[in-house]
């Protein structure tokens, strides 16, 4: 039997790669291994991305991102962006969003970021 906690994670960093690569064709975003995960027009981006649903063990709730202090200070301070993206059962939506208007919170439910997306999901 596979460990939840292994799969959990195996699934998060399966959908980092999937962001990073639709971050390229949206955005035409420069990868890098820095500490934040580009650039777009010479400005840092921090993409993240999660599922539209997903379960907390109970119920069926709605997906999160999870934010890191130091990326969130070093985006803010140097004019930099959140790309969120959110994966549906039909596709992803996403959201370019300046750093300075993202309020820092470890986790982020999706519809509390991107609240005008809300009536399309």
């Amino acid at each position: 039997m596979i460990d939840p906690i292994v799969l959990r994670n195996v699934k998060v960093y399966l959908n980092g790669q999937k962001a990073e690569e639709i971050a390229k064709d949206l955005f035409d975003v420069t990868l890098s291994n820095g500490l934040v995960d580009g650039w777009i027009n010479g400005k840092p981006v921090e993409i993240k991305a999660c599922q539209m649903w997903q379960s907390n063990g109970a119920k069926r709730c709605r997906g999160r991102f999870v934010l890191e202090r130091d990326q969130h200070e070093y985006l803010v301070k140097n004019n930099g962006y959140y790309l969120f993206i959110v994966f549906t059962e039909d596709g992803v939506i996403s959201k370019l969003i300046e750093a300075e208007k993202v309020p820092f919170k470890r986790k982020l439910s999706w519809p509390s970021v991107l609240e005008e997306l809300i009536r399309d999901a």
